[in-house]
């Protein structure tokens, strides 16, 4: 996030499309922006899931602050097997997105 934000990790066209909400959301191409409460900057996010790993990163607008949490959850259905795994992994998120704004 800190490489992505501050131009190291793609062109500044490409950042500033990232960050270009596409109307429905504060949603741009790979990352949401959120204000952080503590400044007039916003912090930027991103989430992943794959195979049991759950990640989520926050930035500041800059790069210069930046808090990554990977964590590791027991093995669920999919959501075609039973609707409360999203459920849950939707609540991990939330929690972990938590944990990274307090820090």
């Amino acid at each position: 996030m800190g490489a992505l934000l501050t131009g190291r990790a793609v062109s500044p066209a490409s950042l500033r499309e990232m960050k270009t909400s596409l109307g429905f959301a504060s949603y741009g191409l790979g990352v949401w922006e959120h204000a952080d409460g503590c400044s007039r900057e916003s912090r930027h996010e991103g989430l992943a899931s794959l195979w049991g790993y759950q990640t989520t990163a926050v930035s500041s607008a800059d790069g210069r602050y930046v808090a990554t949490l990977t964590v590791t959850v027991p093995p669920l259905p999919t959501g075609l097997e039973d609707p409360a795994a999203e459920e849950k992994c939707d609540f991990m998120n939330g929690r972990m997105e938590s944990t990274l704004n307090e820090v």
